[in-house]
């Protein structure tokens, strides 16, 4: 705001002093661009030089002796008349527009903060590279009597020695006698005296000779008793042996068996058999219904062969039938039984033959086993898991204090997928296996992982089997790691944070059957390789508290440049995001008056747009305006979108002020403190960006308090040349400006234009504004902090005599100081006090006050606060002789505007499009005849050392001096100690009485090189030096005294051939 209004006035001042004659009676727009030529060009300058020219061209024919009279002349010239139009300032380029009605002005400034972009998320190192076993479960140690049955039994068919069985022969006695031998064949000879006794004749076993039997006879005494005694045989054979098997001791660490149901019979060729022999030795009928079988079962009736022998239906006389069962791997159940049997068959005859001997069976029955192999079980649903001790599963914490984050409870992540790293985001499972001899159900489930659609869950379940591998690798790009409790309220989040890795691992051993080695080795153990080296995320979702440190931003505002209220003014923050998170923002604005005094308004911003997705092109925008109203919220979902999605207003609160109040306030110093907050939860992710903006919005509606500023910067004027300073200096009394001013802006103002030797420029003399511009010096490195500074109008106050002020940085002579000009000097507490520049007003005009504005209600339809009835006023300012004295005095000068507003007494005044500035002037010259027309003389003058300097007789110093006009004389340099005051006047500056010639004939280059060691000079306080021009005409003595000391008197400054520096002492 007060950049416009020094924009209008200073567009308007310069327009004014760069003004021509040619622009009477004709309409003047200049837009800024064209106001570059500043007051170097300026009317003084420019019309004086023009007038010098124009009477150094007139040739007069003055006789030698003639003595030209003198007189004055008024040179009236018009400088300026012409209207400036307010429609001119509206430029785009410049930011000031057209409001929508076309009627007024806005200042519309923008500007836009580079994306700020979130880097990447850090990795988070798991470190994860786990062995998990149950370690080797020792096998079962069983003591195991093995049952070997070894049967080898003659069973006899007939009772020996008991003559019971009747031979179909008669019985008789042989009585017979003996005779003789017969001579012939030696062969004895009886007579048959035998005695018959019975039908039958009986006979005992063994017999040396065959018998007969009657087939009944045969079947009831031998048949008969044979069946009988191996039904007995049989009987006793056929019995049920328990071998004990539910009474073996199970281990119980693990309890992974139930129960021991089968052992299997360890191999061997000759020693794990069954084996049976039957022979039939002499009966004479066939044996039958041979058989010889074992059996082993878990209960009655036992139905597990294990051998069978029945391959021969019948055994014939003196037949053997032997059979082998090999047993190798065969079970022995709970129980165990052995069946033999066989019958004798009837006589199929009338007669059966008895051979001699005996008649029996031979049964051998042979049972052994080499060992047990194994056995077969029956397992528990047992789940080993209980037993496998796990790592702990925790997420790292991630330390973001450095980013400001103080608590952060995660809830959902996202892992990269896009540039994660060889080594992230990969589950590997390697080595997964079991040696039990028995199925195991293997269930690995972790949780936490979320596929993307199409993806599978971070998820093994299988059936393991001995000899069998798992190998696989989870890709988890794209995964999302999250708490497993559900969304019960509905939020978008899960119900709690994640902690840690939510892992189902289930190794269980169901029922089964299972056979066991029982040779001594470890019954087995479960594997896995588990690897989760480290964790990359493209989003982080998470509960937490971050503060985001600012510095705060400090405005300073020019001293004496406050006073405009812009009571429509709107100051809009934009924010566009992509970045999902819970922003809460404070901005305290503290304005500081000149006084101290504090206006203080707080921002508070507890809503500010995320982005509805996580979409790279998904972008909210927040823009909060303050205004007269308060602060007004407004969110769009969209950077797209032309509604708002969510809009508030929250007024001041009733101990605070509103932007307006603060501006209003004139601060010299405006202090911006943001406190950004996140407090709740969101999604940090990599990538995404967060932009900033503004918007000022200024429509020219003001409230203007009495203000003054200054113009810019200040307006460099080239020195003059000599000749043209010598007539300014001797023709030109004094100048004139008269201008008549129709001012329809809404506001008054006064313009005066400074000057001074320096580009810089207190605002005025007062001690409040000195300070001011003490503080801006001492700011720029000019000052030191003890430095002060204050003003001196007097010449008797700065003599060179006193010794209290160091004169010679703004003037060359005392002679060239004048009474009532400000001079500002600087104190310091050790040392001489030093003038460093002076300030004058060059002239000054004024703006009229508007005499009346359009009110609230006006029938008109113009805008309250605009210009009614324009003001009106003429005006004269003088430029006087010591003025012209100083603008063209050698060295540096420079003017510089300055505003004075009278303010618009709290009415709002409206600045329009209707609005214009009608300005007519003319400046007046006053000059002498005398110094227009006459001679232009040559002109020396010493710069330095030109007073209050020490100087040693062992050193060489530069002797510097200006030379005005072009002269072809040489000069003389001289130096005295008098210290007669006569001798140092002006007037008698060319008689060379009391003075000692330092060096004559010298080419007039402004330079010589004094080497005091040849000069013989000793220590004195009244040094002056005068340097004169060969004819006279030209002369000059140094300001003031030199002091000349030896170089033993004290600790000299090394000084090499010095060089003039008007900021030194």
């Amino acid at each position: 705001m007060w950049g416009f209004l020094f924009l209008v006035l200073s567009d308007l001042f310069h327009k004014f002093e760069c003004g021509s004659p040619n622009t009477i009676g004709n309409k003047m727009k200049v837009s800024p661009k064209q106001t570059q030529s500043r007051w170097k060009t300026g009317f003084l300058h420019t019309f004086l030089t023009i007038f010098l020219m124009v009477t150094a061209a007139c040739d007069f024919d003055i006789p030698e002796k003639f003595e030209m009279p003198t007189w004055y002349i008024d040179l009236k010239i018009p400088l300026v008349q012409t209207r400036y139009e307010m429609s001119d300032i509206s430029d785009s380029s410049a930011g000031i527009f057209l409001t929508d009605d076309s009627l007024g002005f806005k200042i519309v400034q923008e500007g836009e903060m580079p994306a700020t972009e979130l880097p990447d998320l850090p990795s988070v190192p798991l470190g994860l590279n786990q062995e998990i076993s149950s370690g080797e479960i020792p096998g079962i140690s069983m003591d195991i009597e093995l049952p070997e049955i070894t049967i080898s039994q003659r069973i006899d068919v007939v009772l020996y020695g008991e003559q019971i069985y009747p031979d179909t022969t008669d019985w008789t006695i042989d009585t017979s006698i003996f005779l003789y031998n017969d001579p012939i064949t030696g062969d004895p000879v009886y007579l048959d005296t035998t005695i018959w006794i019975a039908a039958y004749t009986p006979f005992a076993f063994p017999d040396t000779v065959s018998h007969v039997l009657e087939a009944n006879h045969y079947d009831s005494l031998i048949v008969a008793a044979f069946n009988g005694a191996m039904d007995l045989l049989s009987g006793a054979l056929d019995t049920t042996i328990d071998l004990g098997l539910s009474s073996i001791p199970l281990p119980d660490d693990p309890p992974i068996i139930a129960s021991v149901d089968t052992l299997i019979i360890a191999s061997h060729a000759t020693n794990s058999v069954y084996r049976t022999l039957f022979k039939n030795n002499g009966i004479p009928t066939d044996i039958v219904g041979v058989y010889s079988r074992m059996v082993a079962g878990s209960s009655e009736p036992l139905s597990d062969t294990l051998a069978n022998h029945n391959q021969i239906p019948s055994i014939s006389q003196d037949v053997t039938y032997a059979d082998t069962t090999d047993l190798s791997g065969k079970g022995l159940t709970s129980f165990l039984k052995m069946a033999t049997s066989m019958s004798l068959s009837s006589a199929s005859t009338d007669y059966v033959t008895i051979p001699p001997g005996s008649l029996y069976v031979d049964f051998n029955i042979t049972f052994k086993m080499a060992g047990i192999d194994s056995i077969d079980v029956t397992t528990n649903n047992y789940s080993m898991s209980d037993g496998i001790e796990m790592p702990p599963m925790e997420l790292p914490e991630m330390d973001m204090s450095e980013s400001g984050i103080s608590k952060m409870e995660i809830y959902r992540n996202v892992l990269k997928n896009q540039g994660a790293a060889y080594n992230e985001n990969k589950l590997i499972i390697s080595d997964l296996a079991s040696t039990f001899p028995f199925d195991m159900n293997f269930l690995m489930n972790f949780q936490n992982f979320s596929p993307p659609p199409g993806g599978d869950s971070v998820k093994i379940e299988t059936v393991l089997k001995n000899g069998i591998e798992i190998n696989k690798t989870f890709d988890l790009r794209g995964y999302t790691l999250q708490s497993t409790d559900g969304d019960n309220d509905n939020d978008g989040w899960p119900d709690s944070a994640f902690t840690s890795f939510d892992l189902v691992l289930d190794m269980t051993i169901p029922e089964q059957k299972a056979t066991i080695p029982l040779d001594g080795s470890p019954l087995g153990e479960f594997t896995m390789n588990m690897r989760l080296d480290q964790l990359s995320f493209s989003s982080i979702g998470a509960n937490l508290y971050m503060e985001m440190p600012a510095e705060p931003t400090e405005q300073e505002f020019p001293a004496g440049f406050t006073g405009a209220i812009p009571t429509e003014a709107v100051f809009e923050i934009i924010f566009k995001n992509q970045i999902r998170l819970p922003i809460k923002m404070i901005m305290e604005f503290k304005g500081y008056n000149s006084l101290g005094e504090l206006t203080y308004v707080p921002v508070i911003v507890d809503t500010i747009g995320f982005p509805l997705t996580s979409a790279n092109t998904d972008t909210a925008m927040t823009i909060i305006g303050l205004s007269k109203l308060g602060t007004t919220i407004t969110i769009y979902e969209s950077v797209e979108d032309s509604l708002p999605s969510f809009t508030k207003t929250d007024a001041p609160c009733d101990t605070c002020s509103s932007i307006i109040d603060l501006l209003a306030s004139n601060p010299v110093s405006l202090i911006i403190t943001p406190e950004v907050k996140v407090d709740g939860r969101g999604s940090i992710e990599g990538g995404k960006a967060i932009a900033g903006g503004f918007r000022v919005t200024i429509p020219f509606v003001l409230q203007l308090e009495p203000m003054t500023f200054m113009g810019g910067t200040a307006t460099a004027i080239d020195e003059f040349e000599h000749d043209t300073r010598y007539k300014i200096r001797n023709s030109l009394l004094e100048t004139e400006l008269v201008s008549t001013i129709t001012n329809a802006l809404p506001f008054g103002a006064e313009v005066s234009v400074l000057m001074s030797n320096d580009s810089l420029f207190p605002t005025d003399t007062t001690w409040e504004q000195l300070g001011i511009f003490r503080d801006s010096l001492a700011a720029r490195g000019l000052l030191n902090e003890s430095d002060s500074l204050y003003i001196l109008r007097k010449c008797s106050d700065i003599s060179p005599d006193s010794g209290l002020v160091y004169i010679f940085n703004v003037m060359t002579d005392f002679s060239e100081c004048f009474d009532g000009l400000p001079y500002i000097v600087k104190y310091t507490a050790s040392g001489t006090d030093t003038i460093i520049s002076y300030v004058d007003t060059l002239f000054k005009f004024s703006l009229p006050n508007p005499e009346s504005y359009y009110g609230a209600d006006d029938s008109t339809g113009y805008p309250e606060g605009m210009v009614a009835v324009p003001g009106f006023g003429v005006y004269a300012s003088t430029i006087d002789t010591s003025q012209i004295f100083l603008l063209t005095d050698y060295g540096s000068h420079y003017t510089m505007p300055r505003f004075h507003l009278p303010g618009t007494d709290s009415i709002g005044v409206f600045i329009s499009v209707e609005d214009y500035l009608e300005i007519s002037s003319f400046i007046t010259f006053r000059l002498s005849s005398s110094g227009a027309f006459g001679a232009v003389n040559p002109e020396l003058i010493i710069t330095y050392p030109n007073g209050g300097q020490t100087l040693y007789t062992d050193q060489t110093y530069e002797i510097l001096w200006s030379v005005g006009g072009e002269s072809e004389e040489k000069v003389d340099l001289y130096y005295s100690t008098t210290g007669d005051s006569a001798t140092y006047k002006s007037a008698n500056c060319v008689l060379t009485d009391n003075w000692t010639e330092i060096e004559s004939g010298l080419s007039n280059l402004g330079s010589y090189s004094w080497d005091l060691s040849t000069s013989g000079l000793s220590e004195t306080d009244s040094l002056r030096l005068k340097i004169v021009s060969s004819n006279g005409k030209a002369c000059d003595i140094n300001g003031h005294y030199l002091k000349i000391r030896s170089s033993s008197r004290s600790n000299r400054l090394l000084r090499g051939k010095q060089k003039l520096s008007m900021r030194d002492n």
